[in-house]
C-alpha cells in the first residue's frame, strides 16, 4: 500500500457540508456544498480536470467498454462514461467520504446504473495497490497526480486493472513540474504500459497510454 503512511486528511470533510446533487451537462453528481476551499483540498468537489476529461471522452468510443476511475472523488468521469454507454464502471478512492457521494450520484443518474444499461460499482483503493476489478478496457484518472513522484504508484493501479490493450487517460489541470513527463515515461515502462502520448494541451493536459500486449513486452524485453 503505497500512500498508507499518509495522513488521511481528506476524511475530516465528510461532515463538514450536506452533500448536494449538481450537474455537468446531462450528468448528475453529488458533490460537497461548500464551495471554498475545504471541498477542494479534497475529492468532494469537482475539479478542472475532470471537466477536461468528460469533455475529451465524449469524441472517444465509451459504449460498451468496461471502465475503472482512479481517485474518483465525487466520480463525475465514470458516471459521465456511464452516460456515454459504459457496460460496467468501477469508481475508486481511498476515501469512504468519496465513496458516498459516488454512490449518491448513481443513484441521482437512474436509469445509469441500472443491470439494463450497465452497472455503477465503488470500491476503496489506494494508488499503488492492484485493483480486484481487471480486464478493463478504459481506466481514467483526473487531477490525481500533485508531483512527479506520484507517477509510479497511479500507474501501477491502472496496469493492475487494464486488460492487454486497454486504454489509460490521465489529465492534470495544474502545472506538475518540468520533471513530470520523464517520471510518467519511466513509470509505465517499468509497469508494462506503452509510452504516454500528449493527447490534449490547453491549461488541462491529457495523456494516454495503453497496456502493452504480452507479445509486444516480449518484443520490447528481448531489444
Amino acid at each position: 500500500m503505497i500512500d498508507s503512511e499518509e495522513p488521511v486528511v481528506a476524511y475530516m470533510f465528510d461532515a463538514a457540508q450536506p452533500p448536494e446533487i449538481r450537474w455537468l451537462g446531462s450528468v448528475a453528481y453529488a458533490c460537497s456544498s461548500d464551495d471554498g476551499d475545504t471541498a477542494l483540498q479534497s475529492g468532494h468537489a469537482l475539479w478542472p480536470g475532470a471537466q477536461k476529461l468528460v469533455a475529451y471522452l465524449r469524441t472517444q468510443p465509451v459504449r460498451g467498454k468496461k471502465v475503472l476511475e482512479l481517485g474518483c472523488g465525487c466520480g463525475v468521469v465514470g458516471l459521465a462514461c456511464a452516460a456515454l454507454g459504459a457496460r460496467e464502471v468501477t469508481l475508486t478512492d481511498r476515501d469512504p467520504g468519496a465513496l458516498r457521494l459516488c454512490d449518491l450520484g448513481a443513484e441521482a443518474n437512474s436509469p445509469l446504473s441500472t443491470k439494463r444499461e450497465n452497472k455503477i460499482s465503488t470500491r476503496r483503493l489506494a494508488f499503488g495497490e492492484a485493483s480486484d476489478a481487471k480486464d478493463c478496457d478504459l481506466v481514467v484518472a483526473s487531477d490525481v497526480v500533485y508531483d512527479a513522484g506520484m507517477a509510479r504508484p497511479v500507474c501501477a493501479s491502472a496496469s493492475s486493472a487494464l486488460r492487454d490493450g486497454g486504454s489509460f487517460l490521465l489529465a492534470a489541470s495544474f502545472d506538475l513540474g518540468a520533471s513530470f513527463p520523464a517520471e510518467l515515461r519511466d513509470a509505465c515502462d517499468a509497469l508494462g504500459l506503452t509510452r504516454p502520448a500528449l493527447v490534449f494541451k490547453e491549461e488541462t493536459r491529457i495523456w494516454r497510454c495503453r497496456k502493452a500486449t504480452k507479445r509486444k513486452a516480449l518484443v520490447d524485453t528481448v531489444a
